[in-house]
């Protein structure tokens, strides 16, 4: 039989059984003998305060899918991240094809307009230079015919303009020329309005960064078009066309001054990033580049993203070219390892990384002192050093311990191996290992820790095999499938997940797609003011809209059920001791909580989508206290206070809309106000419910 006589010897046979509960007793099972001096080694430390036997057989379990484990005397080097100054920490890429998915979704839910009043909405000399332009590059417009309105015929689509932020925004379009004063349609003019557009992600942030930070994306139509020019393909059965030899690179480029003021799609997300399974660390997004380029695989917009605590250079958005998605997908994202380190470094220096290894660990005494983490080409490198506090009686231990992730292409497969290593810093250590049941518990570490840092990348790979790291269940998406794009009905859907990894760089390529969203609530609205120079009933635009939720006061008939206050009591004790008393008591909300904020078009439109947790709101918070008096002395000696809110399953929706220092409230309006409201929608897209106010400038008013 093989004897380990000496500590050195024991360190070099346990990387093959730390998934044993009892590894002293496996080696034995396997035929190993230990020396007198072994024996005492052992024999000659106390645990101080060991792993629980619950927890060893656990941390066995996950130890188990740790791949090859090996423990050596010495130190390992710690993996340094490639950083470049000019790098972005993050890039994200998606098709134009799913772009034009949500072009398509923007136009059926009319956030892009389906028609233009160019006569009434257009100032009387821009109108007239269209006029001009139109007369004199077409034929068949009838003299005493004047330009009427502009109708988008179908969804827009868009092709790149290779390296650069700008792309090619195809609209089919109808212009209508009317006879007045009837505006009576005599003819009109057909094609397809090639106009330049603007890729653009606007950062605000706030110093603390709080909720009113930004980012604001926008598809906008520069009046300045370079490096491209905006120009129209006319249809050919259109009954205006062109003259012979006439150009239209005038009408294009008043188009293109004129439909930026109408065209734009405009959306704010929060810039703040969570990564998931690590609670209270979050990065901020500081600066976004977007390019669009030509790839084989078809247009793919790219935006490079510099995080808040990086280098202080300016990001190359040349390193945004080049870049496309694994075959048969159409969306990346990558993550440099420099971004994952500063991760690490601010939640370790947070407390974060030790509560988490704690929890996930069931240690108090486990503390991290640094990881570091490293992407090289098909390889994951996670280095970790801490200590286990009384681990032995009186004695705190140290570990450092370097897990690699490898992944290898085999024929019809990807396959991930995981090779740890323990370092001991000296031979005795190890027997304080052993006693305190340490071994499983270190190889696990890398793989707790794993588990929440890149749980965004669970790889999927072609052959539907999912690799996955163990007890990843404190992840979360990446992308929150249960919301809708902004401004369309479309929920996202992710398939065929592939992960990947280079030098410094980890990539998670798949194929994203969009369904009809038959899970929030939406809200079509347009917004009347009947004190608007024009007349009665004109559209409210630029006014800001919020989705209320009446509790100041209450409703009646409302669903929420107010408790009623109680004051109770009773005598503890023969002969009595404690007198303890319990008060119920009910605080009812001082505001009415704002559930959706948005902002009218020129045609006074508004749209607000709702997730189901959204549309659950409290009515006020039920107080109990829990109140001990001495029975003689009359002194509080200890008082307990509950508080919990008063769920409202229904809310009873209103909408507070604001413009020019004046705002007004609809909840005394007969179709501004909701009561109870249990339905998916308000209005269509197509019909979207209408609210009359009358708004006074500095005015505050109910509907």
């Amino acid at each position: 039989m093989p004897e380990l006589k000496t500590p050195q010897d024991l360190v070099a046979a346990l990387g093959g059984v730390v998934a044993s509960e009892d590894p002293i007793a496996e080696l034995k099972r396997r035929g190993f003998t230990l020396s007198n001096q072994v024996q005492a080694g052992l024999s000659g430390v106390s645990p101080g305060r060991p792993v629980s036997e619950a927890n060893r057989k656990k941390f066995a379990q996950t130890a188990a899918k740790a791949g090859i484990v090996r423990f050596h005397i010495g130190t390992t080097p710690r993996p340094v991240p490639r950083i470049a100054p000019d790098d972005y920490d993050a890039v994200a890429a998606v098709s134009l094809s799913s772009i034009n998915r949500i072009l398509a979704g923007l136009f059926d839910s009319f956030t892009i307009p389906h028609q233009i009043d160019f006569a009434t909405l257009l100032e009387p000399n821009i109108l007239n230079d269209l006029a001009d332009a139109l007369s004199i590059a077409l034929k068949g417009i009838p003299r005493d015919a004047a330009v009427s309105d502009f109708q988008i015929r179908s969804a827009p689509t868009v092709t790149e303009v290779n390296g650069t932020d700008r792309m090619t925004l195809h609209v089919p379009f109808t212009l209508d020329f009317a006879r007045l004063p009837n505006r009576t349609v005599v003819t009109s003019f057909t094609g397809t309005l090639n106009l330049v557009v603007q890729l653009s992600a606007d950062v605000a942030l706030t110093q603390p960064v709080d909720t009113a930070a930004s980012i604001t994306l926008t598809i906008t139509i520069p009046p300045d078009p370079s490096p491209a020019a905006p120009s129209i393909d006319v249809d050919p059965a259109s009954p205006v066309q062109p003259r012979q030899g006439a150009t239209l690179t005038k009408i294009a480029n008043i188009l293109q001054r004129v439909l930026g003021r109408f065209i734009g799609p405009k959306f704010t997300v929060s810039p703040v990033i969570h990564i998931p399974g690590m609670q209270g660390l979050q990065f901020v997004i500081q600066h976004i580049d977007v390019r669009a380029n030509s790839t084989l695989q078809g247009g793919l917009a790219v935006a490079g993203i510099r995080f808040t605590g990086g280098s202080e250079v300016l990001p190359n958005p040349a390193k945004l070219t080049g870049l496309v998605p694994e075959a048969s997908r159409n969306t990346f994202i990558r993550i440099d390892d420099g971004f994952i380190q500063r991760a690490l470094d601010a939640f370790r220096a947070s407390g974060g990384l030790d509560k988490l290894v704690q929890k996930k660990a069931d240690d108090s005494d486990l503390h991290i002192e640094s990881v570091n983490v490293k992407f090289a080409r098909n390889e994951i490198r996670i280095h970790m050093e801490g200590v286990k506090r009384d681990a032995c009686l009186s004695k705190d231990v140290s570990f450092t311990i370097l897990q690699s992730f490898t992944f290898r292409t085999r024929a019809d497969r990807i396959e991930v191996d995981s090779f740890t290593d323990i370092s001991v810093d000296t031979a005795d250590k190890v027997f304080c290992y052993i006693v305190a049941g340490l071994l499983s518990l270190l190889a696990s570490l890398p793989i707790l820790l794993a588990s929440p840092l890149f749980g965004i990348f669970v790889a999927l790979f072609e052959t539907g095999i999912l690799v996955q790291f163990p007890d990843s269940s404190g992840g979360q998406d990446f992308f929150p499938l249960d919301r809708s794009i902004p401004g369309t009905e479309l929920l996202p859907t992710i398939s065929n997940l592939t992960s990947s990894v280079g030098d410094g760089t980890l990539t998670a390529s798949f194929s994203a797609d969009f369904k009809h969203d038959e899970i929030n609530t939406y809200i079509y609205l347009r917004v009347l003011n009947s004190m608007l120079p024009q007349g009665a009933g004109g559209p409210l635009s630029d006014a800001s809209v919020e989705v209320c939720d009446l509790d100041v006061p209450a409703p009646t008939r409302d669903d929420a059920k107010v408790p009623e206050e109680v004051h109770e009591e009773k005598v503890i004790g023969t002969p009595p001791k404690f007198i303890v008393s319990v008060d119920r008591t009910f605080e009812p909300p001082t505001t009415n909580p704002v559930l959706a904020k948005g902002g009218t078009n020129f045609e006074g439109r508004v749209m607000f989508s709702l997730t189901p947790s959204e549309l659950i709101t409290s009515a006020g918070v039920a107080v109990v206290t829990n109140t001990t008096e001495d029975f003689r002395t009359g002194k509080t000696t200890n008082t307990r206070i509950e508080r919990e809110p008063v769920l409202e399953r229904f809310p009873d929706l209103f909408f507070r809309i604001s413009r020019d220092g004046a705002t007004v409230d609809t909840h005394s309006a007969p179709d501004g106000f909701f009561l109870n409201f249990k339905d998916k929608r308000i209005g269509q897209p197509a019909q979207p419910h209408t609210v009359t106010v009358r708004l006074s400038p500095g005015a505050i008013a109910t509907a």
